[in-house]
């Protein structure tokens, strides 16, 4: 399987490698952490094949303030709160689209997905919700 990664041979011949921030469609930056309590999350799928309890889990998070959701976009709101930060949502806006719309803002822990400047700069495409592993990105209901 030359020019292939190990995980994408893995997964073409059916052995599961735990990924969140791989979508074979862009480039693999390796950046992903979190959890998100939607059914579209990937981690969750992780959990549930590694046999680990959500309950156990939940006690080793830290308490914090659940941040707003941005609502700005009129086809999709971000919840920071389930975000993992794997920037799948900016590479598909600035690789696959070619608008750079979305962007990580902030350092450290104050990191999150935002637009920046313009938000005209969304084309409202949907191709960042499709790909987000944690349903982080909702797609409005119409």
């Amino acid at each position: 399987m030359k020019g292939k990664t190990i995980l994408e041979a893995a997964l073409q011949n059916d052995i599961y490698i735990p990924h969140l921030c791989y979508h074979p469609d862009l480039e693999s930056i390796g950046a992903c952490r979190g959890c998100s309590s939607s059914r579209q999350c990937e981690l969750q799928r992780i959990m549930a094949y590694l046999h680990i309890d959500r309950r156990r889990i939940r006690r080793l998070r830290l308490p914090k303030e659940d941040l707003p959701k941005d609502t700005s976009n009129p086809f999709f709101d971000y919840d920071p709160n389930k975000c993992v930060l794997c920037g799948i949502c900016v590479q598909t806006c600035e690789d696959v689209q070619g608008v750079s719309a979305l962007h990580f803002v902030g350092r450290g822990y104050d990191t999150k997905i935002a637009f920046f400047e313009n938000k005209s700069r969304c084309e409202s495409c949907g191709e960042c919700v499709l790909r987000c592993p944690v349903g982080a990105l909702i797609p409005k209901k119409a």
